[in-house]
């Protein structure tokens, strides 16, 4: 999967402003704060039960991807990925 996004964003100088742009903004506490409520309507913890909801978390996987892609190491983060997901799987389950 990460090779399908390396090269989603060498395709051109538009991805890659969409990407840095998506970076930039979810870096702030106010900005993961917004990607944890937009992940949780993407049902991105949730279980899939219909096609909707596959589109939804699949949606939500490239924007994860997005948000935490290192473009030194042409990979996703994954320590940033893990802590952010445990916050987040911390304030889920304290919701349900």
């Amino acid at each position: 999967m990460d090779d399908i996004f390396a090269n989603w964003l060498k395709q051109d100088d538009e991805g890659k402003r969409v990407a840095h742009t998506f970076r930039s903004v979810f870096s702030t506490e106010e900005g993961k704060f917004v990607l944890q409520i937009m992940l949780n309507e993407l049902k991105f913890l949730e279980q899939c039960k219909n096609e909707q909801d596959m589109a939804l978390n699949n949606f939500a996987k490239t924007l994860v991807m997005t948000v935490f892609w290192n473009e030194e190491t042409g990979t996703v983060d994954n320590n940033r990925l893990f802590n952010f997901i445990r916050k987040m799987i911390a304030k889920y389950r304290r919701t349900k």
